[in-house]
C-alpha cells in the first residue's frame, strides 16, 4: 500500500537551506518499499526495476550526486565505473580525499556540496542520492524529493529517514515521464512523484 504522505513524521529537528548553495537546487532521489526500506545488504532488496532506472537516468543526467561510501561501492560493483554523465560525490570520513574527471572522494557533507556547487557554477542541479545517513545529513539542504514508491514488503537494513511531508508540497511530475506499466517495465505497482519543500514563513 502507498504511503499516506500527509501522515509520515517528523523532521522538525531540521532546517531549512539558508544559503548554503545559493542558486543551486538540491534535491533528494530516492526509491523506496512498503515501510520506508531502501536496503539491504548494500543493495536494493527488489528485482531490476527498469523504470526506476531509466527515471533515475534522465533525471540525474549533467548533474552532480553525493552519496555515501557504501552507495559509492555497490554502484561500482554493479557497473564496474563510475556513473557515465554524471559527477559522482562519495563522502567518507576515512578515505583519502580526491578528485578525478569523475568522481570524487569528500570527508563531509560540507565539502562535498562545496565541490557538487563548484562543478555547476551555482546554476544547476545537486542530487543526493544515499544511504539512509547521507539523507538523513543532507535533509536540512534539501529543496526538493522525487520518490518512487514501490508497492511491495522487502526485509531491509535501510530505510528512508522519517519526514513531516506537511512541509512538503507534491508538485506531480513533468508530462513527459513515461508511464509506469507493471509487467512491461517494472515488476512492481509503482507510484512516482515529487515534492518540493513550502516555504517557510
Amino acid at each position: 500500500m502507498f504511503p499516506n504522505v500527509d501522515s509520515v513524521s517528523s523532521d522538525k529537528n531540521l532546517s531549512p537551506k539558508e544559503g548554503v548553495m545559493s542558486g543551486d537546487k538540491i534535491s533528494i532521489i530516492t526509491a523506496m518499499a512498503n515501510g520506508r526500506v531502501i536496503g539491504y545488504n548494500n543493495d536494493l532488496p527488489w528485482e531490476r526495476i527498469p523504470w526506476d532506472f531509466k527515471n533515475f537516468k534522465e533525471r540525474t543526467m549533467d548533474c552532480p550526486i553525493i552519496m555515501g561510501s557504501k552507495t559509492f561501492d555497490s554502484i561500482i560493483a554493479r557497473t564496474k565505473k563510475p556513473l557515465p554523465g554524471r559527477y559522482m560525490i562519495a563522502v567518507s570520513r576515512t578515505r583519502a580525499p580526491v578528485q578525478t574527471n569523475e568522481y570524487a572522494i569528500a570527508p563531509s557533507i560540507e565539502q562535498a556540496l562545496d565541490i557538487a556547487h563548484r562543478r555547476t557554477n551555482g546554476k544547476g542541479e545537486i542530487f543526493i542520492g544515499g544511504g539512509s545517513e547521507i539523507y538523513q545529513q543532507t535533509l536540512p539542504f534539501v529543496d526538493r524529493l522525487y520518490v518512487t514508491f514501490i508497492d511491495a514488503d522487502f526485509p531491509g537494513d535501510a530505510y528512508f529517514p522519517e519526514i513531516d511531508f506537511l512541509s512538503w508540497k507534491e508538485v506531480g511530475i513533468p508530462p513527459d515521464t513515461p508511464p509506469i506499466q507493471k509487467g512491461v517495465n517494472s515488476p512492481y505497482n509503482l507510484r512516482y512523484t515529487i515534492f518540493e519543500r513550502k516555504p517557510h514563513l
